[in-house]
């Protein structure tokens, strides 16, 4: 799978399912979540793998205290309403025809969205 820890995920996909347009300008520097959490003296928990989702955030809700859940997500999965418009289709693909990277997983993605929402 392929992580992209420091990304503004959200506005990547804005830009390509609202806007048909590559993503630009999304990048973050690196941030250390686990530093954070142990600076500001609370219990950090990693989620890398969507199987170890479950048995993390039992941990982290049965810590007594407070606790920073980092989830690290595959970002050509479309963070997208469960159905995807005719308008947001059309821009996906114009955006991946104009150069978005990772273009093709995105694609893929976001027709498993469309073809579950017809059956």
């Amino acid at each position: 799978m392929n992580l992209r820890h420091a990304v503004l995920g959200m506005i990547t996909w804005k830009m390509v399912s609202m806007e048909g347009n590559p993503e630009f300008g999304v990048d973050l520097q690196p941030f250390d979540f686990m530093k954070f959490a142990e600076a500001a003296g609370v219990a950090g928990f990693t989620i890398e793998d969507p199987r170890e989702a479950a048995s993390t955030l039992e941990r982290a809700l049965q810590h007594p205290g407070p606790a920073i859940v980092e989830a690290m997500v595959d970002p050509n999965e479309p963070p997208l309403p469960p159905k995807l418009s005719r308008d947001e289709l059309r821009n996906i693909s114009e955006a991946v025809a104009k150069g978005q990277p990772d273009g093709l997983k995105i694609a893929l993605a976001a027709s498993k969205q469309a073809v579950r929402q017809v059956i």
